[in-house]
């Protein structure tokens, strides 16, 4: 008896736990900022109020890059011209790429024709899916969004032109339920080249049900099934 007992009580966390997985919302949040040649950014999901969290961080160092480029160049012998490559050595890998590259544009053709049969399967997916990425974006809702643009060009037309596009967008924002903060701010006094640093933060949430239930609508459509068909079909005569 306590043996049952305990396999039905495992078997309520279970199913408690996969409702609580598939009811509470994700959050999502994405941090990008970019200042003249560095890019910082991070994503984070978030669930259950932050109690279980994950966050990738995004990097980018131009002069770092730039840095470990000229070492790896170095050490490759890049930086007189090519070093310790004999002409014939170069002739033969040369020959050796043209012939790899005639027999990759045979295999294409080849692999083109065979799979040419699904072509008017996949043109019938596209409402499928186009319905597909509706549902997924109507289920997405915004939290936050912030953006911060700090933009000039050396002609100040185009600056001008910018900053007017921006405030134009934060002006039809106004209206949306969760008003987004945009600003800009424009530098005029650009000559030589063009800038364009940002701060943009968006936050949003998304259940995992909503997801499945727009992946299964997908799955289960008349147009993916006879691809799915086709596809079987075709992978079983080929194996007979």
């Amino acid at each position: 008896m306590a043996l049952t007992e305990l396999i039905a009580a495992v078997v309520f966390v279970f199913a408690a736990l996969i409702i609580c997985v598939l009811l509470i919302p994700f959050y999502f949040s994405f941090y990008l900022n970019r200042k003249e040649s560095d890019f910082k950014g991070d994503v984070e999901i978030a669930w259950l109020s932050n109690i279980i969290k994950k966050r990738f961080e995004l990097k980018k160092d131009a002069g770092k890059l730039e840095k470990e480029k000229a070492e790896k160049g170095e050490d490759r012998g890049e930086g007189d011209g090519k070093k310790g490559r004999s002409k014939e050595e170069e002739g033969f890998k040369k020959e050796k790429k043209r012939e790899k590259g005639a027999g990759n544009i045979a295999d294409n053709f080849n692999k083109f024709f065979e799979n040419s049969q699904y072509i008017p399967y996949i043109a019938d997916l596209g409402y499928p899916v186009f319905r597909f990425i509706k549902d997924i974006l109507i289920s997405i809702k915004i939290q936050k969004l912030k953006l911060n643009i700090t933009a000039g060009f050396s002609d100040p037309c185009y600056t001008g032109y910018l900053a007017g596009l921006v405030y134009f967008l934060d002006g039809i924002t106004s209206a949306f339920s969760i008003k987004p903060d945009i600003n800009i701010e424009p530098d005029f006094n650009q000559i030589d080249a063009a800038r364009f640093d940002f701060l943009l933060i968006i936050v949003f949430k998304a259940r995992l049900l909503d997801f499945l239930i727009s992946l299964a609508r997908l799955i289960i459509s008349k147009p993916v099934r006879r691809l799915a068909w086709k596809v079987f079909v075709s992978k079983a005569g080929s194996i007979r």
